[in-house]
C-alpha cells in the first residue's frame, strides 16, 4: 500500500487534490482547484478517487517490475533525430576538393575573363564551405547533448528499476517519497491519466 495522495498528480490546468467527509469517515477525492474556485467552464477535469488514481500508479510500478522495458514507454521523450555526420564531412571534403582544383587552375591561366569566373566561382564555394562547416559543429554539437541524454536516462532507467524492485521493504512514507522522485509528471486530464518517469 502506499499512501495517498501522491501529491504529484496534477490536472492539465494545475495540481489537484482534496477531501470529502463521509458518514463512516474521510474519503479521499482528487479534483482541480480551478475547477472548483471558477467552475466548470474553465477545466472538465471531474473529480475522482484519490484511490482509483493511485492504484493505476502502483499497477504502473507493478507491472515495470515484471517487464522493466516499460520504463522506455513511460520515460520522458528525449531528442533523437540524429544527423549523418559522415555526410557532412563527405560534402565539405567535396567543397574542399573543387577549392583546390579552382585554385590550381587559376595559378596556370592567363584569361583575364576566365581568371575572374574562377574567382567567382571560388568565392561561392568559400561560403558553401563555411556553411558546412557550421552545419557540422551544430551537428557535432546534437549528437553530444542525444548522447548525454541517452545515458542519464539509461541511468535512470536502473535507478527507477531498483527503487520499485526494493518499495516492498520500505514503509509507507518512504514508499510515496520514493513514487514521488520516480515520477516526473502525472497529469489527469478528466478520462486519462498521463503518466511520465
Amino acid at each position: 500500500h502506499i499512501p495517498t495522495p501522491f501529491g504529484v498528480v496534477f490536472c492539465v490546468l494545475g495540481r489537484i487534490t482534496g477531501r470529502k467527509k463521509k458518514k463512516d469517515g474521510v474519503s479521499s477525492w482528487y479534483y482541480c482547484l480551478k475547477r472548483m474556485r471558477q467552475g466548470e467552464e474553465y477545466c472538465n477535469s471531474h473529480h475522482i478517487k484519490v484511490d482509483v488514481l493511485d492504484n493505476k500508479i502502483i499497477e504502473l510500478f507493478n507491472s515495470i517490475k515484471t517487464d522493466p522495458t516499460l520504463i522506455n514507454k513511460y520515460a520522458a521523450t528525449i531528442e533523437t533525430k540524429k544527423i549523418d555526420l559522415n555526410y557532412i564531412k563527405r560534402k565539405i571534403s567535396t567543397c574542399e576538393n573543387k577549392i583546390s582544383m579552382l585554385t590550381q587552375n587559376l595559378s596556370v591561366t592567363n584569361n583575364s575573363s576566365a581568371a575572374k569566373y574562377i574567382i567567382s566561382e571560388i568565392e561561392k564555394l568559400d561560403e558553401e564551405l563555411t556553411k558546412l562547416k557550421r552545419e557540422y559543429s551544430s551537428a557535432l554539437s546534437i549528437e553530444k547533448r542525444i548522447n548525454e541524454s541517452e545515458k542519464k536516462s539509461k541511468e535512470r532507467y536502473v535507478e527507477i528499476q531498483k527503487m520499485i524492485e526494493d518499495m516492498d521493504s520500505f514503509s509507507d512514507v518512504e514508499r510515496n517519497n520514493i513514487a514521488k522522485k520516480i515520477i516526473s509528471s502525472c497529469v489527469w486530464d478528466g478520462s486519462t491519466l498521463h503518466i511520465t518517469l
